[in-house]
């Protein structure tokens, strides 16, 4: 019950972008990213408190994770393929970001889809030791992403 009244307020503050709050989650009522670019944030999930605004997200700490939803929306739509009912993430192959616009620099992920003809892109950063739950619980937010 307490995920399904979670997931609504994530909807409502997530500009119409929503999904499935497992317990130990939280939104992200500060904005990770800087407002003046784009890829807009539109959602953001964490299992841990956040640093200040302003402050880098360089690392996450140990079996902790954050979960980050962005809309391109000044491009032209793009060739993005539209959500796949599967999700996939190769746990053993974390990217290194660059951060820009203030989004986090810390190891992770990065998913592109449409969702109801919106360009999604999807950031996980996750902490060393990540425990198979907690890997179950960001494929499941994943997967019911929609936009």
């Amino acid at each position: 019950m307490l995920a399904v009244v979670l997931a609504a307020v994530a909807g409502m503050m997530g500009h119409r972008v929503a999904t499935v709050v497992p317990p130990g989650w939280q939104v992200v009522s500060q904005s990770v990213e800087e407002s003046s670019c784009d890829p807009v944030q539109r959602l953001a999930l964490a299992t841990y408190q956040l640093p200040l605004m302003g402050g880098s997200i360089d690392s996450i700490p140990r079996n902790q994770a954050l979960v980050i939803v962005l809309e391109d929306h000044v491009n032209p739509p793009s060739n993005y393929d539209r959500k796949p009912r599967h999700i996939r993430l190769r746990w053993q192959r974390p990217t290194q970001f660059e951060g820009c616009c203030g989004l986090p620099t810390a190891p992770g992920w990065e998913v592109f889809f449409r969702s109801r003809g919106r360009d999604l892109v999807v950031q996980v950063h996750a902490g060393r030791n990540l425990r198979p739950r907690r890997r179950a619980q960001i494929v499941r937010i994943l997967s019911s992403i929609h936009g």
